[in-house]
């Protein structure tokens, strides 16, 4: 037999749906704020410094391959577009990828699949004060 309830009283059920709604409404906050701020901090691009000294050729770097020639240098990111291998090695003048054999020009274009896209030429400057390159990379 159920008890009568009083009209200002809550059921359990009532109860426990309005403290889920109080107890989540922080927790939705903190995400969306996290979130929000994640995206909204983060860079486009990061800039990595290399010496004003590149060798003539093909030079390696962590995240770069510098291609300079007699009155030419320009920068390449090291990173395969087929699955994002590092390269490191180059033979004949091509860029080779160590995981699937992709081959790149000098210049960044394809030569060899399986990685469909060219390599896309970097943008830098050079610091006026050190003459260093100032390469861009986009951000992760």
């Amino acid at each position: 037999m159920q008890r009568p309830l009083n009209k200002g009283s809550l059921s359990r059920k009532e109860f426990f749906r309005i403290a889920w709604i109080i107890l989540l409404l922080p927790v939705i906050w903190l995400w969306y704020a996290m979130v929000y701020r994640q995206r909204s901090v983060s860079p486009l691009f990061s800039e990595i410094r290399l010496p004003e000294n590149v060798p003539l050729g093909i030079s390696f770097y962590d995240q770069i391959i510098a291609v300079k020639d007699a009155g030419m240098v320009s920068f390449l990111p090291s990173r395969c577009t087929h699955l994002g291998c590092q390269i490191r090695s180059a033979e004949n003048n091509e860029l080779i990828c160590p995981c699937h054999g992709s081959r790149f020009g000098p210049d960044g274009r394809n030569l060899l699949g399986p990685a469909s896209k060219p390599l896309i030429r970097l943008a830098y400057r050079i610091d006026k004060r050190t003459g260093e390159y100032l390469v861009k990379i986009p951000a992760e």
